[in-house]
């Protein structure tokens, strides 16, 4: 066997070689286009070459190796039963078991040619592997026709393992043109080797960006809609910018349109906006999911949207939130499937962190911000339009739903006075009020807040009194119909003071009394729970505000009237910290072989607190109705965790009086191995006895669910949520799913009182998925 060193040469090999792999390098048909053409014949990394026999023949420029030929680089490895290459022409032709290896990619074959020089080659009866996006590439002959363009004959392309895959797509024939576009003759989509979908001619985008084409359909039935499928087409404006067209034909209602525009110029700034329009064709009589239904026109719509950026400067940041409706029921008609209700709120909710109202709540916001912190201030304007859709077909004008046009929010954080030890910290807003309706109270307020505090510190806690002045002036431009028309100009001064107290103590306890651990190779990988400490923080605070008649003053939101307060509340907080000790071994800077690795956990925090209203206490009216109950609820706040598969979160309201639990809300949450699992309870007591609560209706909603993982395919899960006051269902969900290494199958069950849907959704990595569903009525 010879063994040579080359560089230009053997280099050369390689670059030929490679060239195959530029059949697609993202996708099974994208690729970057020159990748392996651009490295240098004249590399002085070295090649090592061997063979059985090597022949040289200067006359004809050639090199022929025979016989168990291997070039190898690093992680790149190209092997053949025969090899010839023309150095002159830059041309080589491989036969017999031809393998290439490039990293994690790979390709096979029994012949394989290729031309450097016109960047031209082909393979036959080969197979070509890509580990990014795991995508196989097979066929009786992959050709490279030129420097951007490829065909084939009876290609296959499939992501899964094996010889036998569980899907792929088979074509006659096809040309890919790269940065353009792959056209397919006679593909068959095939479930193991069975063809179960066929299409005379196919187009693929075969670029290495984001490109424009139609997405995988959305089929389903309903009783309210009839047979139902959504068909959308995706457009890429550039780089930072696309949009999603969408029509959703509906056997019973017509087509609705849908658009989707998204943006991102830079790293801080993003938009998404969405457009629903439907020509409704369903009479209103045939609405059988909604009591006393009617709505304004036919013609409905819902715009939405969320956007985050800035102006001028990244200082300077901005806010967008849109959410404008026709009508009060198209939200609840159309809450689910794509860039339904329920995928509207998640989406912005995961890129955005903002939510969007409930969707039975008439009133729909729109705003927009536009902020600036400093080391010491921070500045917000703030423009809102409140669209409520109980006014907005009907009676506009008499729409008395409250605008803030515009709203400036001016804050300064605490921070030293001078030099002395007073600390300052203020609040100030300045708002302008209006409404559509005629004879409604309009018009602005301007609000004051300062405070000051003086913190005293000492060994055994901490005290901080302060004192705040809130001075609010009122210009009115309009009064209610049947009001007491106030001044043109009013004025508001109230004073308030609040003190808190608090200190910490704190106790170590040793878990392993009799030994500690210690870092020696017989204990390496040995843990224990070594200590427990446990932290005790008690606190009280005082808040005073006078009581001050306020009736005079315009009435906008809940600042205009300020209650008076004369209270005292206490709390107490517990925290347990766990400590593990655990032998590892040192780093090598320590010196030592082994140290002992300490592992915090918080077993327990828990905190009570109550109030006691002084004024409450003093209270003469309503005695004979309405006790005296001047003691708050006693609040409890749990959050336990004994290991690190079971967590209890708690909060629960005790009454004194009623000697009862009259609010409460856990969660507790389960996980070990495969399985994990929740239970959830809120409750609210009716508590018409109370002078404070009355009207407080009574509320009660258990929730739980499951999720078993047996192993790293199979997943079902089960979620449930139920009124147990009135015995009704609210929401149940069931779904089995299984993932594959190249597919993944969901069959999902929800069940609501309006509605019961089935969906199955297939997904073909990396394709993306293909869902179907049905929907029934209740």
């Amino acid at each position: 066997m010879e063994q040579h060193h080359f560089s230009p040469a053997a280099l050369l090999l390689l670059v030929a070689t490679a060239a195959l792999l530029l059949l697609g390098s993202t996708s099974p048909l994208q690729a970057e286009e020159d990748s392996f053409f651009s490295l240098s014949p004249t590399s002085e990394e070295p090649w090592h070459l061997t063979a059985d026999r090597l022949v040289i023949q200067e006359d004809e420029n050639t090199i022929q190796a025979f016989d168990n030929m291997v070039l190898k680089q690093r992680d790149k490895r190209f092997q053949a039963d025969y090899a010839r290459y023309e150095w002159a022409k830059e041309r080589i032709l491989l036969l017999g078991n031809v393998r290439l290896n490039m990293g994690k990619n790979s390709a096979t074959a029994e012949e394989a040619y290729f031309d450097y020089a016109n960047r031209t080659g082909w393979l036959r009866k080969g197979q070509i592997f890509l580990h990014d996006p795991h995508i196989y590439v097979s066929g009786n002959e992959l050709r490279k026709t030129g420097p951007r363009t490829f065909s084939f004959e009876t290609a296959t392309f499939t992501s899964c393992d094996g010889e036998k895959p569980d899907w792929s797509i088979r074509s006659a024939q096809g040309k890919v043109t790269m940065e353009g576009y792959a056209r397919m003759w006679h593909p068959r989509f095939r479930v193991r080797d069975v063809p179960v979908l066929y299409s005379p001619f196919m187009v693929l985008p075969a670029k290495r960006t984001r490109q424009s084409g139609f997405l995988f359909p959305e089929i389903s039935s309903s009783t309210q809609d009839g047979e139902t499928v959504t068909v959308s087409y995706f457009q890429v404006l550039d780089q930072e910018q696309d949009m999603t067209f969408s029509v959703q034909g509906m056997s019973k209602r017509g087509a609705k349109l849908g658009l989707e525009y998204r943006l991102t110029p830079n790293l801080r700034t993003k938009g998404l906006f969405r457009a629903d329009w439907l020509k409704d064709e369903k009479d209103e009589e045939d609405i059988e999911e909604f009591e006393d239904y009617e709505r304004p026109s036919d013609h409905r719509y819902w715009l939405r949207g969320k956007y985050d950026g800035f102006l001028l400067t990244p200082a300077w940041r901005s806010k967008l939130d849109l959410d404008f409706a026709s009508d009060e029921y198209y939200l609840r008609e159309f809450d689910y499937g794509m860039q339904g209700f329920e995928d509207s709120r998640k989406t912005f909710m995961e890129q955005f962190g903002r939510d969007i109202n409930d969707r039975d709540d008439p009133i729909r916001e729109n705003v927009f911000t536009l902020s600036r912190n400093w080391a010491s201030a921070g500045l917000r304007t703030r423009v809102e339009y409140n669209q409520n859709l109980d006014y907005y077909r009907d009676n506009p004008d008499e729409n008395p739903t409250l605008q803030r046009l515009p709203q400036i929010d001016l804050n300064f954080h605490r921070s030293d006075l001078l030099d002395t030890p007073l600390e300052w910290e203020a609040e100030s807003q300045a708002v302008h009020f209006w409404r559509r309706k005629d004879n409604a109270t309009k018009g602005g307020r301007l609000d004051l807040h300062p405070r000051l505090s003086l913190p005293l510190q000492s060994a055994y806690g901490t005290l901080t009194p302060s004192l705040g002045w809130r001075e609010t002036l009122y210009y009115t431009s309009e009064t209610a119909e049947g009001d007491t028309e106030p001044e043109p100009l009013e004025h508001r001064g109230i004073w308030d003071f609040s003190s808190t107290a608090t200190t910490k103590f704190f106790r170590i306890f040793q878990l392993n009394p009799v030994r500690e651990l210690e870092a020696t190779p017989t204990n390496r990988g040995v843990s224990q729970w070594s200590k427990i400490k446990h932290t005790l923080t008690p606190e009280v605070r005082y808040d005073y505000i006078p009581e001050e008649d306020q009736s005079r003053l315009p009435h906008y939101d809940s600042e205009d009237r300020i209650a008076a307060r004369n209270e005292i509340t206490y709390s107490l907080t517990n925290l347990f910290t766990l400590r593990r000790d655990e032998i590892v071994a040192a780093a090598a800077q320590t010196g030592t072989r082994y140290e002992r690795a300490k592992e915090y956990q918080e077993l327990v925090d828990l905190k009570l607190e109550q109030s006691y209203q002084i004024r409450e206490a003093k209270r003469s009216d309503n005695l004979d109705t309405y006790p005296r109950r001047p003691f708050s609820d006693i609040r409890m706040e749990a959050e336990i965790s004994p290991v690190s598969w079971i967590s209890l979160t708690d909060t629960t309201w005790y009454s004194i009086y009623e000697e009862d639990v009259t609010e409460h809300q856990n969660m507790l949450n389960l996980s070990h191995g495969p399985l994990s699992a929740f239970f959830g309870y809120d409750h609210l007591r009716e508590m018409e006895e109370d002078i404070h609560r009355k009207g407080q209706e009574e509320l009660s909603i258990a929730r739980a669910g499951a999720s078993l993982q047996p192993d790293t395919g199979w997943q079902l899960s089960f979620t449930m949520e139920r009124d147990l006051k009135s015995s009704e269902l609210i929401q149940r969900e069931a779904r089995l799913g299984y993932r594959h290494q190249c597919w993944n199958l969901g069959l999902t069950y929800t069940q609501e009182p309006d509605e019961t849907r089935i969906s199955l959704t297939i997904g073909l990595r990396p394709f993306g998925e293909l869902q179907q569903g049905v929907v029934s009525g209740p």
